[in-house]
């Protein structure tokens, strides 16, 4: 490009002087607005401002952004957009109706969208329809419209997601032009597609659309604003099934229902009436979701410890088992029912951990309220023998299956030895009641299981469980004796030595059985245990001794 050299043009040819000088001017200026490689100088640029942009952008002294809603720092704002990642460099993209958001730098040329098909529809007297095929990763679609084809004094007309827009108060008789094309952040535009359209020049006028839908899934309404002219309720109708078929509209807003409706299947729409069409929908642009019921709870939990069985009575509606499902802990996890009365097992279970619930179906009914157990399950005891036979019996009054020592022999110890023997490898157990007050001593009566059917063996491979200040007892193995608290003299307070062929296990229990807390583990000795009882105090009670699992010789 090259600044105009010659002469000033003289008077006595097309352009006067003045013209022509004037022309020179306009376009060294514009000359004087470029470097030598064609860019614009920065200084012949406008000047750039932000509104509500406060700070002078230095660290000490930011930009802040202020608004209705107080203010934040430009960084806190533009970290906050959709797409900003930490560490890595991207472009911001964006503006008007598809908002702001970061996105990857492009390599190189841009990805071009694909081009849409725009279709004019049928015109009126003062509106016509237009309508455009979708293309994928587009976020909009601008339109404009102009007089004439060139497009030269176009202005847009609609610029947003939908596929379709409906142009209305336009003037009769006149040729209208439009074109559109998608757009989205981080890809070329798509190329225009266009067409004409004429207006009638009698016939029917086309009422505006009504604007600003507004969906309230909670009352399940749709309602709008009033087209300019329009606002009697009897000039509308609607339609739930995406413009299918239309009701008139009796009240608005519409009440559509508890139902499940998409994007674009709730609309409302001016009627026709004589002297005008219809209006272009305005159609939903957030769906309905449908409220599920709610069924109600079962009833009548019934608490079957003896069968180990757990009840109900079905709810209204729900009456095969597999309607229902069931949690053995609380509510922490559930399984589907497969028959009814369900069966629990032999477990310990307190009130409130067994429940049972109408289960939700997607798309028909959530699950109802839980009925939980209002009675506990408890573990039945296995079946025991009592412990009667005793050999090598010293300083013992030995009551049918309860003992009580008298004195110390020789030795000072009271000592017996029984014919019960837990095989090597075997299960089983041996257990009494902490039932009866027993004399003050640091040592008790002991009771354990050890090799050998002797009584003087008594202390070898043994676990021991021994009463002390009447309501304790310790477990002892290898030289480890943690102690109970203290125990109720009660036949609800058990002791027991119990194996299982891995290992044995002093264990206590405080509800008869039910549940049990161990004391101490050891490793069950590869030979047979027999059942040993010794003590080196009188007045040391043993109340009802019992066995399972165990063989009689």
């Amino acid at each position: 490009m090259a600044k105009i050299t010659t002469p000033d043009k003289q008077s006595g040819h097309t352009h006067s002087a003045q013209e022509y000088n004037a022309f020179k001017a306009a376009i060294n200026e514009i000359y004087d607005g470029f470097d030598p490689d064609g860019k614009v100088l920065l200084t012949k640029l406008p000047d750039l401002f932000f509104a509500g942009l406060k700070g002078s952008g230095t660290e000490a002294d930011p930009f802040v952004l202020n608004g209705s809603g107080g203010q934040a720092s430009a960084e806190e704002y533009l970290k906050s957009l959709p797409g900003f990642q930490a560490g890595i460099e991207k472009i911001l993209y964006g503006g008007g109706l598809a908002g702001f958001s970061w996105g990857p730098i492009p390599s190189g040329t841009l990805e071009k969208l694909g081009n849409t098909l725009l279709t004019l529809g049928t015109a009126s007297v003062n509106s016509i329809p237009l309508s455009w095929t979708g293309i994928t990763d587009a976020q909009f679609y601008f339109v404009q419209r102009s007089e004439n084809e060139f497009f030269n004094n176009a202005v847009m007309v609609y610029n947003g997601s939908l596929l379709s827009f409906s142009e209305s108060d336009l003037i009769a008789n006149t040729t209208y032009y439009y074109r559109v094309r998608a757009m989205a952040s981080g890809f070329a535009p798509g190329n225009w597609s266009s067409g004409s359209k004429t207006t009638l020049l009698t016939g029917d006028i086309t009422p505006p659309a009504p604007t600003s839908g507004v969906v309230n899934d909670n009352t399940n309404t749709f309602d709008w604003t009033n087209s300019a002219g329009y606002q009697s309720i009897g000039n509308y109708e609607y339609t739930i099934d995406g413009g299918n078929t239309y009701s008139p509209a009796t009240a608005k807003p519409v009440l559509i229902g508890n139902l499940n409706k998409a994007i674009g299947q709730v609309g409302v729409r001016i009627k026709a009436e004589a002297g005008r069409t219809v209006s272009a929908t305005l159609f939903n642009n957030t769906a309905f979701s449908k409220t599920l019921d709610t069924p109600s709870a079962p009833v009548n939990p019934v608490t079957d410890n003896t069968a180990d069985l757990f009840n109900w009575t079905y709810s209204p509606g729900f009456s095969i088992p597999s309607n229902y499902e069931i949690t053995l802990n609380a509510g922490t996890s559930w399984s589907t029912v497969a028959e009814k009365p369900y069966y629990v097992g032999n477990v310990a279970k307190a009130i409130g951990e067994i429940g049972v619930r109408v289960k939700a179906v997607p798309g028909i009914n959530n699950n109802s309220a839980t009925l939980y157990n209002s009675a506990p399950f408890t573990v039945a005891l296995a079946a025991t023998i009592p412990v009667t036979t005793w050999r090598e019996a010293a300083a013992l009054t030995i009551n049918g299956n309860s003992l009580i020592s008298i004195a110390g022999d020789n030795d000072n110890y009271a000592w017996a030895s029984s014919s019960v023997r837990l095989q090597a490898g075997g299960s089983g157990f041996v257990m009494f009641d902490l039932a009866a007050p027993n004399a003050q001593t640091s040592n008790g009566i002991f009771l354990g299981l050890s090799v050998g059917a002797s009584r003087e063996s008594n202390a070898s491979m043994s676990f021991r469980i021994q009463g002390i200040d009447n309501n304790r007892i310790i477990g002892g193995k290898n030289g480890q004796y943690p102690i109970s608290p203290s125990l109720p003299i009660s036949t609800q307070s058990k002791a027991r030595m119990r194996a299982d062929g891995i290992n044995i296990y002093s264990e206590y229990s405080t509800d008869a059985g039910t549940s049990w807390t161990i004391l101490n583990t050891g490793v069950q000795p590869a030979s047979d245990l027999y059942v040993k009882v010794y003590t080196d105090t009188p007045g040391q009670h043993l109340v009802n001794v019992v066995q399972s699992g165990l063989t009689v010789e």
